[in-house]
């Protein structure tokens, strides 16, 4: 791991960290959090299906088939 040490830029209201070349983005939105001891993680963003409006769509109503050859009692949507 190089070592990348940066530092807090101001642009207008905002602070922001200038991302080195040697880190290679793999998306182009990302969650932050900061955890108890400061420090700053950075997740990609992920389509998450259970908030996809097209696949709840699909799937509403729709009965689980179970291994056991029977349906679920209730609908998973």
């Amino acid at each position: 791991m190089l070592d990348n040490n940066i530092r807090v830029r101001k642009l207008e209201e905002s602070n922001f960290f200038p991302i080195p070349e040697s880190i290679k983005l793999q998306n182009d939105s990302y969650n932050v959090y900061q955890n108890e001891e400061g420090m700053i993680i950075y997740v990609p963003k992920k389509n998450n299906p259970f908030k996809n409006s097209k696949i709840i769509e699909k799937y509403q109503g729709s009965n689980q088939k179970e291994e056991i050859g029977n349906s679920l009692i209730v609908k998973e949507l």
